[in-house]
């Protein structure tokens, strides 16, 4: 009954957290194992239990439980905001205790208690993980309604999905919480932790560019890499102060959100054959590989006649390297600032001095990881820049600062629309088809998906070897002419899995009918 109690929790999506409440896999699932097993073995040996200690346990408990919340309360060891949550949780946790100890009770039918205990739990726990903020809400007692507000108004994914239909991500301008949670809500491909973007094999994107741990906040710096990986649209709340990075153009405008729209439609990507080999010897910074991105597909596999020169056609300014609290002279046209850190410490932060003929004219100060982007137009003539360590505040952060004009801009963003797309794209389950019509040979195809082994490509029918492209990206070799293109995710290892967990289930039943045969065989010779 045991090895029944905990396989069935499988087959219950994200069960190690409906019950703990926390999506951490690594904490949560010994705990919702542990559990498992002790709630079986207490069914299993029901017989056993002596009524008086159980009332009493049941008492102690509820008592014990109502005074910890009382001290928690009354002495201020918690927030606002976790007194009424401390509330809510001593009222049903005390009912699931009163339930599971009636359900003990040798009182026939009443067992059925202990399954409504559960579900209570479970339902609660899977509510109040919906409603949970993060640290800075709780410290800063911010409105619980406030975030639970933000959370629910999907009103702009209920447009954006009613009115386009296409393959596309969407970017939302969060650093909480929020940004996570956000695409769980309405099932969207965003570039949280969660959804979408992160895993193992795309760590060589994401470190020292994008983070340093599993959460991703709204990095509004990465907008070339965005618009690479499909950032459709970017949506906003209006009570949110957000840098609106180049590209993004306002779209529509609702009651409490903005939704802008990217210049650049790459849906599910395009094809390529500018392709520039990799060089293991050459460590460059993360903003210049992401303007070599714009340019060109960086491969290890790549068959080209020649190694193409990765600065033809990139006019890319470099304004100061490894300055220390110094200032750069910025050109006279509008343009952006790329201050890059992601060689010396990625996590820092920066403050910029913008100055006029001598005079400060704005101040802006950021936290960003890897790199960071400003925007510059002919009314400054120098920034001073002031990098530290995010952890140490007296360390001050060397950088390399280059300079992009938006004309240059404006250039890459069209040679790339202007290249072969993938069209009739239909995503179905685990798998995806398009077209895609391409006139040159030696030509790549760069998608939006993000590697992993567990993806097979097929080519007209053919099976093409998956390359690994633009560090973390799937491509594969195109054919001159129209290409139809079947993508398939199938989980590494879940063939071996599924073996293992067939031999096991076959054992348990060979197991389980000896011990009913033997009980049997009992029973007839008692």
């Amino acid at each position: 009954q045991s090895i029944v109690c905990l396989y069935s929790m499988l087959f219950v999506m994200f069960f190690y957290f409906l019950f703990n409440g926390n999506n951490s896999v690594r904490w949560s699932y010994y705990f919702i194992v542990f559990n498992i097993l002790l709630i079986a073995k207490l069914i299993e040996n029901k017989e056993q239990f002596n009524l008086h200690i159980l009332l009493l346990s049941g008492f102690v408990f509820i008592l014990f439980l109502g005074i910890l919340s009382y001290v928690s309360i009354e002495y201020n060891f918690t927030t606002e905001i976790n007194v009424n949550q401390i509330k809510k949780n001593f009222i049903i946790l005390s009912i699931c205790v009163i339930l599971s100890v009636i359900s003990f009770m040798k009182v026939r039918r009443l067992k059925y208690f202990l399954a409504l205990s559960l579900i209570v739990e479970a339902v609660y726990c899977f509510y109040s993980r919906s409603i949970n903020g993060d640290q800075a809400i709780i410290a800063d007692q911010a409105s619980a309604k406030l975030y639970i507000d933000k959370m629910y108004d999907t009103e702009a994914i209920d447009i954006l999905k009613e009115n386009d239909t296409d393959f596309y991500r969407i970017d939302y301008a969060s650093n909480d919480s929020l940004a996570y949670n956000y695409p769980m809500i309405k099932n969207y491909m965003g570039f949280s932790s969660y959804i979408s973007i992160y895993n193992f094999e795309t760590r060589p994107l994401i470190d020292d560019r994008i983070s340093d741990s599993w959460f991703i906040g709204y990095t509004p710096s990465k907008f070339l890499l965005k618009s690479l990986l499909g950032s459709k649209y970017l949506i906003v709340d209006r009570s949110e102060e957000m840098w609106i990075p180049y590209g993004y153009n306002k779209y529509i405008d609702l009651e409490n959100q903005v939704i802008y729209r990217n210049k650049l439609d790459n849906s599910l990507g395009f094809a390529s054959s500018d392709l520039l080999p990799i060089k293991d010897n050459i460590r460059l910074d993360k903003s210049l590989e992401e303007m070599i991105f714009m340019n060109y597909i960086v491969c290890e596999d790549c068959q080209v006649n020649s190694f193409q020169d990765a600065g033809k056609n990139m006019d890319v300014q470099i304004l100061g390297e490894n300055i220390i609290n110094s200032s750069v002279k910025v050109p006279k046209e509008k343009g952006y600032v790329f201050v890059d850190y992601s060689n010396t410490i990625p996590f820092s932060t920066i403050t910029a001095d913008f100055y006029k003929n001598g005079d400060l004219v704005k101040n802006i100060y950021r936290e960003e990881f890897g790199y960071t982007v400003f925007d510059s137009d002919e009314q400054y003539d120098e920034i001073y820049f002031y990098v530290q360590n995010y952890y140490n505040k007296n360390e001050y952060v060397p950088a390399n600062i280059y300079w992009v004009s938006e004309f240059e801009l404006d250039t890459w963003y069209n040679n790339l629309q202007n290249k072969p797309h993938f069209y009739d794209i239909d995503l179905n389950g685990s798998t995806i088809s398009a077209k895609i019509n391409v006139k040159e040979r030696n030509t790549i195809g760069l998608t939006t998906i993000p590697y992993n082994p567990g993806w097979s490509v097929k080519v007209n029918g053919k099976k093409r070897n998956i390359l690994r492209v633009n560090d973390a990206m799937i491509g594969f070799e195109l054919s001159e002419g129209e290409n139809e293109i079947t993508m398939q995710f199938i989980p590494y290892g879940i063939k071996l899995g599924i073996l293992i967990s067939g031999i096991s289930m076959i054992i348990l039943g060979y197991f389980i009918y000896i011990n009913i045969y033997s009980k049997k065989s009992k029973i007839k010779k008692d």
